[in-house]
């Protein structure tokens, strides 16, 4: 059911914005513009500032985009590796967790163990010991990459795909603006002739 309006407005003049340091720091962020109008990509804590616009600088090089959708083609392509280059570090980093867990969690049944401890005494205790480091790479193995890594991949098809179809369009129209400024004013190839 809908609120009463003049009970909404009444609460609405009651507010007077955030009082405390954090509010105000997170209220601050309200007027973030993304996409188009953002003067820097929306970045992962970590990531370095630095390599993004040296990428897009580069992409505007070689590209020289002069249309907005050229420019809007060259942001795409930006945020394209940007994704993927998150993507790729996602997946290292759930490997390796994975890794982490099977370490920490990797526990021997207590027959395996009672009898490395009475190998230790005798001469077998050296094949258990060599049999317990086996069975343990083989379980990290195992759990090194998860069920989660078909969404990922799903994931870098999906953007690899945006940033392969972003690529033919931009290069496309930029082979366009070639050909047509090295056309005469009739619209044919101009060539000198050389006597």
């Amino acid at each position: 059911m809908v609120a009463n309006p003049e009970i909404c407005r009444a609460n609405g003049k009651k507010s007077r914005g955030p009082v405390t340091q954090k509010g105000k720091s997170i209220a601050s962020g309200n007027s973030t513009r993304h996409g188009l109008l953002s003067v820097n990509p929306p970045l992962v804590m970590g990531e370095d500032l630095e390599v993004f616009p040296g990428f897009v600088q580069s992409l505007i090089d070689e590209y020289q985009p002069t249309t907005a959708t050229e420019k809007l083609l060259v942001q795409q392509v930006a945020m394209g590796w940007l994704k993927l280059s998150r993507l790729w570090q996602a997946e290292a980093a759930i490997a390796n967790l994975s890794i982490l867990r099977a370490e920490m969690n990797f526990k021997f049944p207590d027959a395996l163990q009672s009898l490395i401890d009475l190998g230790s005494d005798r001469s077998g205790g050296a094949e258990l010991k060599s049999l317990q480091a086996q069975i343990r790479e083989e379980e990290k193995k195992s759990l090194a990459l998860p069920q989660d890594t078909d969404k990922l991949a799903r994931y870098e098809r999906h953007i690899s795909r945006g940033l392969n179809q972003a690529l033919e369009h931009l290069a496309t129209l930029h082979q366009q603006r070639q050909n047509k400024d090295s056309m005469g004013s009739y619209g044919y190839k101009t060539v000198q002739l050389v006597k």
